[in-house]
């Protein structure tokens, strides 16, 4: 809460200037270790303009593959909720345009990756797409490094 009683917003970018400061870069993950991810920041990060769904899930699943050596990869997504601050700043800034998908199936194609995105609705639904694809036998033999597309 700020000083005056509203809601105030967090800054994952502060959290992450912070933690460079009291950690250091490793050579070599230890065996034990675990990777935790920003789902919805490597999600902004793809170029997929053009791409059929399944193409998106197979390109998001390399980049996780790439990620190395850990034991344990933790995905985290953000949660998009009506009632939020961050929803209300949207509304504000007239964020929300394009089209919006009732479902996602592997064979739909996304014409315009950034006005997909600007749909809370789509964000949620993109994330539910991609669990359920992840969920198939030949992608967590690929997350497990056992086999790659």
């Amino acid at each position: 809460m700020a000083p005056d009683g509203t809601l105030r917003k967090t800054n994952k970018t502060a959290l992450a200037k912070r933690l460079k400061k009291v950690l250091s870069p490793v050579e070599r993950l230890p065996e034990n270790s675990s990777t935790v991810i920003d789902g919805m920041a490597l999600v902004q990060h793809l170029e997929a303009n053009h791409m059929y769904f399944s193409d998106v899930s197979k390109l998001f699943l390399t980049a996780l593959c790439e990620g190395g050596s850990s034991g344990r990869i933790d995905i985290v997504f953000d949660v998009y909720r009506s009632e939020s601050i961050k929803n209300a700043e949207r509304v504000n800034r007239g964020a929300f345009s394009g089209i919006s998908f009732r479902t996602i199936a592997p064979g739909h194609i996304v014409k315009q990756w950034r006005n997909f995105l600007c749909s809370p609705e789509n964000k949620t639904r993109l994330i539910e797409f991609l669990v359920s694809d992840w969920s198939k036998e030949e992608k967590r033999l690929q997350l497990k490094g056992k086999e790659m597309l």
